[in-house]
Parts: structure tokens; sequence; C-alpha cells
């Protein structure tokens, strides 16, 4: 079984893993240091596969890109406590790690990450004093391709199509959509009909406030929008949509981008809820129970 462990920087801890899962096996105090830049795989991208974290953490360091990791949580899934003032707890403990450690540059992999990041930075009027950068544009000026053989190779098919699918978080801008879709040769990609930024929902957001039939009316309407288009699968640059098309339509297989950049796919079927770095603030263990959570 690999053994996959990360120093996190933010925290000065050293992380380990046994195998590709979601349960931390030790934790370690390491000596505390500045680093200027930071990779940021936020919760999601953690929980989705320590296997292509760590691919992409090699790769960003071994380019002089970053200099370190944190593995905790962004704070944007705070936002379902019901006891408000911890999110507020926790992007202050996190804008005090940054300060303390020096960092100057994150690069981010996860467009709600992104969000988070840019209004805690505003609300701190340090918005101009850390640099944020989108993962995969950073990955395209290093000069990563996707292996188009790689793609016809898990789909089966010599000549099978991938339908780009944008998070909503992403819509305007097109941060992490664009150079996204930069990894890809043009003619291993086909455009949906509502695309990028007329995209609809791919349903989470309608799950999230209890609407699960219209969540799962959004998520076959994509995949019907993939096979209008010809395309043989979807792929997004989002973890939750990856995960929720996934299971709520069944029209054509759903992958995240970076599974075909390393060529290492997901079994969507045992990814978890959530993974216990998220706390490393609150608990070095990394385990927090959840009584606060939709309590009443």
């Amino acid at each position: 079984m690999e053994t996959f462990t990360f120093d996190d920087v933010l925290v000065d801890t050293r992380v380990s893993f046994d195998g590709d899962v979601d349960t931390i096996s030790q934790t370690q105090p390491i000596e505390a240091k500045h680093v200027e830049s930071i990779f940021f795989p936020g919760c999601a991208y953690l929980n989705m596969s320590l296997d292509i974290v760590d691919k992409t953490y090699k790769i960003l360091r071994e380019a002089n890109v970053v200099q370190g990791i944190s593995l905790v949580c962004c704070g944007s899934l705070l936002r379902w406590e019901n006891d408000k003032s911890f999110r507020k707890s926790h992007g202050e403990r996190l804008l005090e790690a940054l300060h303390n450690h020096g960092v100057k540059k994150i690069v981010l992999a996860c467009p709600s990450c992104n969000i988070e990041f840019s209004g805690l930075f505003k609300d701190a009027e340090i918005l101009d004093d850390i640099e944020i950068l989108a993962l995969p544009q950073v990955l395209v000026e290093l000069g990563c391709q996707t292996d188009t053989e790689v793609i016809h190779k898990e789909l089966g098919n010599t000549d099978a199509k991938l339908a780009f699918f944008d998070a909503c978080k992403d819509l305007k801008k097109q941060k992490f959509g664009a150079p996204a879709r930069a990894l890809f040769k043009p003619d291993a990609l086909v455009e949906l009909d509502h695309t990028p930024k007329t995209s609809r929902c791919c349903g989470s957001l309608l799950n999230a406030v209890g609407k699960y039939d219209e969540g799962e009316a959004a998520s076959r309407y994509k995949g019907q929008e993939a096979l209008d288009a010809n395309a043989d699968a979807l792929v997004t640059d989002c973890f939750s949509c990856t995960q929720v098309l996934h299971f709520s339509q069944n029209l054509v297989p759903t992958y995240y981008y970076l599974e075909f950049l390393f060529d290492s796919f997901v079994d969507w079927d045992r990814v978890r809820t959530h993974i216990d770095t998220r706390f490393l603030f609150e608990d070095l263990s990394g385990v927090r129970n959840y009584k606060s959570l939709n309590s009443k």
C-alpha cells in the first residue's frame, strides 16, 4: 500500500495517509518555516485522489512554482455550519497562518477556494498582497498537455470526444475553465450548447437546498446535452460537478480534467463526503465531530 506524506506548512505538521483514502494514518510536528509560495489543493481535491494531489504537487515543486503545500480547508464548506462564528474564526486563523509563514503566492486547484480566498483577502484589505493563481493556468504555462491516447484508452474509442462542463463559480471569469480546456488538444473536445458563460448548474446547488428532483433533472439535462454534442463523456474542472454528474445521470460518464492529464482515474463510488485534514487548525489529529452541522 502506497503512503502519501505531505508537510503542511501552514499548521507545521507532517500528515501521512496509508493508501489513497481519506483517513489520516499519522501526524507529527515539523519545524515552522517561511514559504513564499504554496499549493492549496482544497478539501474536495484531497478527497478525490491523493495520488493526483501528489503528482500535481511534485510538478509544481520541481518547477519551483511552489515551496510548500497546505491541506487545510479554505473555509467554504463551513458556510453550512449553524454556528456562523466558526467560519469567521477559521478565516482569521487562516489569514494569521499565511502572514506568519510569509506566504505571497497561492496556487489554487478549486474554483470555490478561489472565491473564498478572494473574499477573505478583500475583507482583510490584503487583496494585492497575496497573488492567487489558478492551477490549470500554471500547468498550461509549464507546458503540460493531456495525451489523447489516454482518453481513447479510458473510453475504449479511438475517436472519443469530451465535452467540457464549466463550474458555476467560474462561468464569468473562466479563470479555471479556459486554461483547463487548453490542457487538451482541440480535436479532443466538443462544446456543449450552453457553454461556457451560459452553462447551467450541474444540479449540486439544487441538491444543496433540498430540491433533489430538480437537481437530478439538471444533471440529466447536462448528460443529454453532451449526447447532443456527440460527446462520449463530460469533463469538468470542479470536483463537486464531477461527483454530482457521476451519480445523478448515466447518459455519459463524467471525469475531472486531471484524471486524463495524469492517467490516474478516480473510483467515484468510493469517494467520501469529507476528509479530516480540513480541521487541522482545530486539532492536529484532523478529527472533528459534526455536532453543529444541521443541528436544531
